[in-house]
């Protein structure tokens, strides 16, 4: 979960733009957990994300 966290935080830079959209593609099992960091996250820094929750298989259909 720290390493989401830190991931989420260091996104913006790593691109180089001023604001930006974060996508997350999540387990169910971590979503209440997330959703919370999430919202931190989107208050802290004023950047969208978009959060996809789902079973791993799905989500692996998603990525491909």
């Amino acid at each position: 979960m720290r390493l989401l966290a830190l991931t989420l935080l260091l996104v913006p830079w790593a691109t180089g733009a001023a604001s930006a959209e974060v996508v997350v593609l999540s387990a169910g099992a971590v979503e209440p957990g997330l959703v919370r960091l999430v919202d931190g996250f989107r208050q802290e820094t004023g950047h969208a994300v978009r959060l996809s929750v789902g079973v791993p298989a799905a989500l692996r259909e998603r990525v491909d």
